[in-house]
């Protein structure tokens, strides 16, 4: 898969968590209402390095233009600034909260006390099985902001699969391809 797959128009499809998101980023009760609820949709463009997202809803259309690898000074939706890089990587991203499993093994120890056990601890993570992954990091300005993570990576040809890291939140939205 190459950055050209990310080219094309998305429509927001579902959302996990995102007014929680909203919350944390101090919008008010009415506004994050409206967001959560509001139909989105993402025109994303790529030409080797050169990017432009374009977010249009009912109340704004905004346009982010970047390069990547290369670090600059994003203005959000609501106002917030940020410093921001962006890369796309290949490479095979963990998401996700750590959880314990057990694999078969030699008797250890368990971490949480003396008793033996056949198998060992490791720490799994959801892992994102696309080849691509669009990385936004943005780093905040203001003291009264916070650092925010954005992963994207398509889940197959027609699905965008978005994560935002945000202080102690994480969300999820869903885009599905708009095909003509």
């Amino acid at each position: 898969m190459s950055a050209q797959k990310f080219n094309g128009r998305f429509l927001c499809h579902s959302s996990e968590n995102f007014e929680e998101y909203l919350k944390e980023c101090g919008f008010g009760y009415f506004l994050r209402k409206a967001a959560v609820n509001m139909s989105v949709t993402l025109d994303i463009r790529n030409q080797g390095k050169r990017w432009t997202i374009t977010q249009e809803s009912t109340f704004k259309t905004i346009s982010q233009e970047f390069e990547l690898d290369k670090e600059f000074e994003e203005t959000t939706a609501d106002g917030r600034k940020f410093m921001t890089l962006v890369t796309f990587t290949p490479n095979t991203v963990q998401v996700g909260s750590p959880v314990k499993t057990i694999r078969p093994g030699r008797p250890r120890p368990a971490p949480s006390g003396p008793m033996p056990f056949c198998g060992s601890y490791r720490e799994k993570f959801d892992i994102i099985s696309t080849a691509f992954i669009l990385i936004q990091r943005q780093r905040k300005i203001k003291d009264t902001d916070k650092d925010c993570l954005i992963t994207r990576y398509l889940e197959d040809d027609d699905t965008l699969v978005i994560v935002i890291e945000y202080g102690s939140v994480t969300a999820k939205r869903i885009f599905k391809r708009i095909r003509s």
